[in-house]
This record gives C-alpha cells, sequence and structure tokens, in this order.
C-alpha cells in the first residue's frame, strides 16, 4: 500500500546464472526522516506486556542495508522471459477518492507494469459487482467499457508506480442498487493479465 513504510520490488532481468546479493539504499531526508523502533514494556511481574514504538531522528543521510541473496537456476534462464514475458504486477492501493454522485465514481491507483513493475501496461479492466454477496455466490462482475470511462483511457496505462485517476459512470441499469464492489485488472501487449487488485466499495450499502 502506497506510503505504508513498507516498499518492495519484483527481480526480473538477470544476466545470466548464478547467485545475486540484494542491497538497499535508502536516502534520508535531513530533520524529517525518522526510525521507527517496536519495544514491548514488561507489566505485572512480566505477565502482561505492553507493545511501544520508539520515534528516533534520522540525521544519516544515506543507508544501505544488504536484504540477503538468492540464486537463479539454469533452468530459469532457460525460459526465456523476454520472449513470453511476465504479468504486470498486481495493483494493491486501488481506492475510491470520491464516493458516488449520481452514478459517477472516482478512482485512483498506481499503474502496474509490463513484466511486473517494469515498463508500462497495455489496458486495464475495470469490473464492478453489485454486491459482497455476488462475489461469494461466484457471480460474475461487470467489465466497464470505454462508453463508462469519464476520465481517464483504459487502454493508456501510465508508466508503473505513477498515479491513475479515473472517473467511471456506473450504467443506468445498476444504479437501482445502493452499492458496487470495484476492482482492477491490469493486461500487457502480450496478453499477460495480471491478478485482481483489492476490492474497493463504493455506494451505501453493498
Amino acid at each position: 500500500m502506497k506510503q505504508d513504510g513498507v516498499y518492495s520490488r519484483y527481480f526480473t532481468e538477470f544476466n545470466g546464472n548464478g547467485s545475486y546479493l540484494v542491497a538497499i539504499k535508502v536516502n534520508s531526508v535531513f530533520n524529517k526522516t525518522f526510525t521507527l523502533k517496536k519495544t514491548e514494556t514488561n507489566l505485572l511481574h512480566f505477565v502482561l506486556t505492553r507493545p511501544t514504538t520508539e520515534k528516533t531522528l534520522c540525521n544519516v543521510s544515506l543507508q544501505t542495508v544488504h536484504a540477503g541473496m538468492f540464486f537463479v537456476a539454469p533452468t530459469y534462464k532457460d525460459i526465456h522471459i523476454d520472449k513470453i514475458g511476465l504479468p504486470p504486477n498486481r495493483v494493491t492501493d486501488l481506492k475510491v477518492i470520491v464516493p458516488s454522485v449520481y452514478g459517477f465514481v472516482k478512482l485512483s491507483w498506481s499503474a502496474p507494469g509490463d513484466d511486473m513493475d517494469r515498463g508500462t501496461a497495455t489496458a486495464y479492466t475495470i469490473l464492478v459487482w453489485l454486491s459482497v454477496s455476488d462475489i461469494k455466490d461466484g457471480i460474475n462482475p461487470v467489465a466497464m467499457t470505454s462508453s463508462d470511462v469519464v476520465k481517464g483511457n483504459l487502454s493508456r496505462p501510465r508508466d508503473a508506480y505513477e498515479e491513475e485517476l479515473y472517473v467511471i459512470r456506473i450504467p443506468e441499469m445498476f444504479r437501482e442498487d445502493k452499492g458496487w464492489v470495484i476492482a482492477v485488472i491490469a493486461e500487457d501487449d502480450a496478453h499477460n493479465i495480471g491478478q485482481l487488485s483489492n476490492l474497493v466499495t463504493a455506494g451505501k450499502k453493498i
């Protein structure tokens, strides 16, 4: 999720087989970057503990952390990822910016890439369910068409990590329902389809 302090990256481009060392470099902003350390305070003779968080100002401009090592086997190289491609990474920060107003919903998310989080995806599909129970019952969602998109272009995703802003118009035939469940899927130029995004809700009742 964006701005939650947790960062991730996919490794997809390798020079060959063998061992790879992962190192992370962090640039801090003087007098603005803090480090957090969680500790537990023992209470009632070590029977009960109370978690606390210590916030310390970080004045080191550059920090390097070694995250570990992984090994690329020969079978991985034989897959020829450059030819078959990898799907776009899963959107995990889809959110509703403006709730439903006369059937319009404003959404935002971070753009995925073409091969996981590298490059630019080719297209989006925005899916809408009429209720949470529809998902539980296995009812297929409704895919928004280009005519349902008031702002944004389903065929022109932004580069990976850039913010997407879309406004969709819920089809009139579904506006009698009091709420909807919405998700996004990305696709690349090789028709590799990414995983379903996190689900968000819009409307009064779902």
